[in-house]
């Protein structure tokens, strides 16, 4: 959907040419009111002319919009502001764009130079935000844009003027936003890399021709939206490339007695960038800085202070509580240490280690310690005196939607929301302390957690023989499929049981015990829980959720919607070490690309057969088609230990390179991998020998299969119902519901008798060999070993994937 701006009033500054004249013309296109102001002279501040501007208004009257002129000073920001009262009764939106050069290298810099980039730069912005802000607060509503430069963001030679002005505009923006934030006034800015008047000085003809403003007036656009709630931050923007910059620390070193000495002997700590914070408030910076005076130092005299930090100064809560006011978490703390009390010492033993857990909510971090390493464990506020293992910083409304089954762990690590550092070896234990929050001090997160916790702990459906039709339909094997005269006693069968005619039971041979002893039992049964991951796609994670531990199968997802704001954020740039990912769309299209330049574009029905292997970075955005339909499923298998290693690799199969087999009684298998009726899938040299079927079985139809004793199989049904497995113990398994196939003694095939709706029942049929190999698992990547996972880490954060 377009992003429109009716009747919103824009004040754009510096807009009779480049950047801000391509604001201007876009605004007013997209329904805005636009105030184009420009001072007329040249790109060192000289001259004046009305001519830059009137020629913009001229062009957005000409294409059926709204504008005036102003020929005003950005000094005079006062007059310009008013000038939007006049003409449209107020001001919603402002583009601090105007700017001028003086470059010349510091040390023949006159005081003239310095004190006109101000006055245009610094000051400009300042008066015409000035001037606007109360407008905006009586309204509740403004945008502010200020506009830097990587000059200001890193500095550049010759341009200490610029540079420093462009700097200031940051911290000017950074205090407009919070103070901005509870009347709804986001402040942004931008560093953008464009041609306009003030580069065509500096860069040459063809990166000019690379660098057009239009590159750069979308993400104003953006920012500047009734809907974007994104204020504070910066971003680099320039050729089609957007980025968002932040300001990084290191862990840094507390030094009881500081002298220069002890800071030369201690310089390679301070610099060191392996526990980075990121702080992004006055209040975040100091906190560190009070932990660490706060912290006992070693017999050394120093202190290697890790992130983050404590609190803005709360009320003490009672003794032995968790609860600190105004923060959701306590209520999973509260559970936490409910569930300590029973099974401390259990959880000591399996996990040693202490977590410090921070806590954001606003410009304040709250933290939390849970000392799993001694005694029966504890949980209380505040950070201990013992140093932590592992630190974790995340939101208040992330980490309770974590740890009630809203938010996936591993995508929030993936996508930056859940912070972690120091132990990640340590940090894979996680799961348990999500599984220690199983109670509640409120009645809401109790019935969150029981919802949870039966989710984890299906029971299978118990069988209901009841003497319905399908209950007495006879199963026949593969080889009685083929065999004409048995399909025509088989019809007859089915005919019979469709008038209730039970009495064909005693017709069944002695064959019919040996498909009973053969045929697998369905020995679970749960269905797919609803989550998101990546940047937000609603899906039905299948196994991960409700179903696990199914070796070599490591998770199963459904993302079906259409709606495009369920999936259209898509599965930005996320590392993969370890295992593969099978992707199988049913509609849609998927753009799939890799930082080592692969591409591809997944259709309705086609698979990709990734083996990430040794390491890949990619990403997986969806497209917005005609139907606006999504629909596809993404499993993860395990890699052996032989092949973690292995270097990536794709399988692409488009639609038509996936076989399909006719089946007697209705509906068609797509052969994905594997073996199926001699037919083979196109999906090759896969380790653990999958077996991968699309089937479709038309309503009362039977269908069997063999699959190897050793072999970990389920079924996934995403339409209609089924019975699946002997006829005396037979499971009916209903849409979004998985099936665990028991192999083992002989039970080497399964048996489906699609249900009666007209849907029938599709499923999808997955078997593999197990690998029988430890696994150690953090996030994107699955490994034997935590020393392993800790390396891939290592190798991901220093780019040596």
């Amino acid at each position: 959907m377009a992003l429109t701006f009716k009747d919103k009033v824009v004040i754009v500054t510096g807009a009779g040419g480049g950047i801000g004249r391509i604001y201007a013309l876009e605004f007013a296109k997209r329904g805005a009111k636009v105030v184009v102001n420009d001072l007329g002279g040249s790109h060192t501040g000289q001259g004046a002319s009305s001519k830059a501007a009137d020629k913009v208004v001229d062009e957005i009257k000409a294409a059926g919009g709204v504008a005036v002129a102003n020929y005003d000073s950005v000094e005079d920001g006062e007059k310009i502001v008013q000038t939007a009262m006049d003409s449209f009764g107020g001001i919603d939106i402002l583009i601090n764009n105007a700017g001028i050069l003086r470059d010349v290298s510091f040390g023949k810099m006159t005081d003239g130079d310095w004190d006109l980039v101000y006055r245009v730069h610094a000051k400009g912005a300042y008066k015409l935000s000035r001037a606007a802000w109360n407008h905006m607060r009586e309204k509740s509503f403004g945008r502010i844009i200020m506009t830097s430069s990587a000059a200001g963001l890193y500095g550049n030679f010759g341009q200490a003027n610029y540079g420093s002005m462009k700097m200031a505009l940051v911290g000017l923006s950074n205090t407009l936003s919070q103070e901005g934030k509870s009347k709804n006034i986001n402040c942004n800015t931008i560093a953008p890399i464009a041609a306009s008047r003030l580069t065509e000085s500096v860069m040459p003809p063809e990166i000019l021709e690379q660098m057009k403003p239009d590159y750069i007036v979308p993400l104003v656009l953006y920012l500047c939206h009734q809907d974007t709630t994104e204020t504070g931050g910066i971003f680099e923007v320039g050729a089609g490339w957007v980025s968002k910059v932040r300001l990084q620390r290191s862990a840094g070193v507390y030094m009881k007695d500081l002298t220069a000495e002890k800071i030369k002997d201690h310089w390679a700590e301070i610099e060191s960038f392996d526990n980075p914070s990121y702080p992004t408030s006055a209040s975040e910076s100091v906190s560190g800085i009070l932990a660490a005076v706060n912290s006992k130092p070693s017999d050394g005299g120093s202190v290697l202070v890790r992130p983050p930090k404590a609190a803005a100064p709360q009320a003490a809560a009672p003794s032995g509580s968790v609860v600190v006011e105004g923060y959701n978490s306590s209520k999973v703390f509260t559970a936490i240490q409910n569930n300590i009390g029973a099974k401390g010492a259990e959880l000591v033993k399996k996990i040693n280690g202490i977590y410090l857990v921070n806590i954001k909510k606003g410009t304040n971090t709250q933290a939390w310690t849970l000392d799993l390493k001694s005694g029966t464990g504890s949980i209380f506020v505040g950070a201990g005196s013992a140093k932590p293992n592992v630190t974790i910083t995340v939101s208040d409304e992330d980490f309770v939607d974590i740890m009630t089954g809203k938010m996936n762990a591993q995508a929030a690590f993936t996508k930056g929301k859940l912070k972690i550092a120091g132990n990640m070896g340590l940090a894979t234990k996680l799961g348990a302390l999500m599984q220690a929050s199983t109670a509640t001090t409120t009645s809401t997160y109790i019935q969150q957690q029981q919802l949870l916790q039966q989710q984890n702990n299906i029971k299978p459906i118990v069988n209901n023989n009841s003497g319905s039709k399908k209950d007495s339909i006879n199963l026949l094997n593969n080889k009685k499929l083929k065999d004409k005269d048995n399909n025509k006693k088989g019809d007859k069968l089915i005919n019979n049981n469709n008038n209730n005619n039970n009495n064909n039971n005693n017709n069944s041979n002695n064959n019919n015990n040996n498909i009973e002893m053969s045929s697998r039992i369905v020995s679970k049964v749960g269905t797919g829980m609803m989550t998101s991951d990546g940047a937000g796609v609603k899906l039905r994670r299948v196994i991960g959720g409700p179903i696990s531990d199914l070796d070599p199968f490591l998770l199963l997802d459904e993302f079906k919607s259409d709606d495009p704001n369920q999936y259209i954020a898509g599965f930005p740039s996320h590392p993969h070490r370890g295992f593969e990912t099978v992707t199988y769309m049913l509609r849609g299209t998927l753009e799939h690309k890799d930082h080592k330049g692969n591409y591809g574009l997944l259709k309705a029905n086609s698979v990709s057969w990734m083996s990430a292997g040794r390491g890949i970075i990619h990403s997986e955005m969806p497209q917005l088609d005609h139907d606006k339909v999504v629909w596809g499923f993404q499993l993860w298998v395990n890699l052996p230990k032989s092949h973690k290693m292995m270097e990536p690799r794709y399988q692409d199969i488009p639609a038509k390179g996936i076989p399909e087999v006719l089946e007697e009684g209705g509906g068609k298998t797509r052969i994905i991998a594997g073996t199926y009726k001699n037919i083979t899938g196109p999906i090759v040299g896969i380790v653990t020998n999958p077996l991968y079927l699309d089937v479709k079985l038309a309503p009362g139809s039977i269908f069997s299969e063999e699959i190897p004793n050793d072999h970990q199989a389920f079924i996934y049904v995403f339409e209609g119902s089924g019975r699946f497995g002997p006829k005396s113990k037979g499971k009916e398994v209903k849409t979004s519901q998985i099936g665990v196939l028991q192999g083992g003694q002989g039970r080497n095939r399964i048996d489906v008798i699609a249900g009666d709706s007209d849907e029938g029942v599709r499923f999808l049929l997955v078997a593999g060999k197990p690998l029988n190999e430890p696994i150690a698992r953090y996030g994107p990547f699955v490994m034997n070993t935590e020393a392993e996972i800790q390396q891939a880490f290592k190798d991901y954060q220093s780019g040596n994937f």
